[in-house]
């Protein structure tokens, strides 16, 4: 990938991990939906801190365009910055991730995913994106009354032309045969959509939705928004039945043998009372 360009067997390499991902996905839902999967501890590795209430200072919401398609709300998000425990490192107060999540679980921002910054990314101490933002969501949560079965959109936003991800949506803009909407989207029928699913901006939503099914209500992904350099991740519950209670046991009748034992029984027992 050289000057903002993706080769194309690195895009088909993205649509087949996509592929696999939302494959995953499905069969997570599918085998363990209705199975509470507890969010892990982070603790010391890592911190999260939550901050109060607040509307949303974004350029990208107050645009009309993502208003109308996404019906997003601007208030009463909590900021949420995760970063390593023990002494900071980064003397301006940044944070290797940073997310906005609406208090009553309808959508989730990641505002930064800066890898480079944490300390233990390139090494067996890692915890994935996945797991940091269940486990952000599910302290806001329980911090606020919300319900994580609420989520509609995952946004993955301010991407940089110079990831993967900013190539690739460089690659789709030049394959558009319509110009001139700035918001367009793709759904989970096209190459585009896996080819975005399967980069560092996609494949952490997909993983947090499969490895905590029941969490987040049986969401699977149906549709990715692009706005500029802005992804929304739409997700829908899929259709799953409720596993049924198994049924209780009913006594197989006894038969004639069985029965002159029983009785045979009972009468000593009854006989060794009364002794």
């Amino acid at each position: 990938m050289t000057e903002n360009r993706i080769s194309a067997a690195d895009f088909e390499e993205l649509v087949t991990k996509g592929r696999e991902l939302y494959a995953q996905l499905l069969d997570s839902i599918q085998a363990r939906g209705y199975t509470h999967v507890q969010p892990p501890r982070i603790a010391p590795r890592y911190v999260a801190e939550l901050g109060q209430p607040k509307t949303l200072d974004i350029p990208l919401f107050r645009d009309k365009e993502v208003k109308y398609k996404a019906g997003q709300p601007r208030d009463e998000y909590i900021q949420v910055q995760v970063e390593n425990g023990g002494p900071s490192r980064h003397s301006d107060g940044s944070k290797p991730y940073e997310h906005y999540i609406h208090k009553d679980g309808r959508a989730i921002l990641s505002t930064l995913m800066s890898k480079g910054e944490d300390r233990y990314f390139y090494t067996g101490q890692r915890m994935y994106w996945s797991d940091l933002m269940a486990v952000s969501v599910s302290r806001v949560m329980a911090a606020h009354g919300g319900n994580a079965k609420a989520l509609e959109t995952i946004w993955m936003v301010k991407i940089l032309n110079n990831t993967t991800t900013g190539a690739v949506l460089e690659e789709l803009e030049r394959r558009r045969r319509e110009r001139g909407p700035i918001w367009w989207e793709l759904c989970a029928d096209d190459d585009g959509f896996f080819a975005l699913l399967g980069t560092d901006h996609g494949k952490g939503s997909a993983r947090m939705l499969a490895t905590y099914p029941k969490m987040f209500g049986r969401k699977t992904i149906s549709r990715v928004g692009v706005f500029k350099k802005n992804l929304c991740w739409f997700v829908e519950e899929a259709a799953v039945p409720e596993p049924r209670a198994a049924a209780p046991e009913v006594p197989s009748k006894l038969s004639r043998k069985e029965r002159r034992k029983k009785k045979k029984s009972l009468s000593q027992a009854s006989e060794g009372q009364a002794a």
